[in-house]
């Protein structure tokens, strides 16, 4: 998948989510600008114990499973 279809695909599913659902395309533009996504094997930890909440995470494709 090229940048361009990968890039067109994450929009989509970040409107589709409840957060942001209700802002206008020229409000969701500059938050989505500051809105890198990454992609995770499974198995991968995504954040460990301790870690500062500094951010915030959607979920856009599969699931995720927190244990301590």
């Amino acid at each position: 998948m090229n940048a361009i279809t990968a890039n067109v695909l994450e929009d989509a599913a970040l409107r589709a989510c409840s957060l942001v659902r209700g802002l206008a395309d020229n409000e969701r533009g500059p938050l989505f600008a500051h809105a890198p996504t990454q992609t995770f094997a499974p198995g991968d930890a995504i954040f460990l114990t301790g870690t500062a909440g500094d951010t915030i995470m959607a979920v856009l494709n599969g699931s995720v499973r927190i244990s301590v």
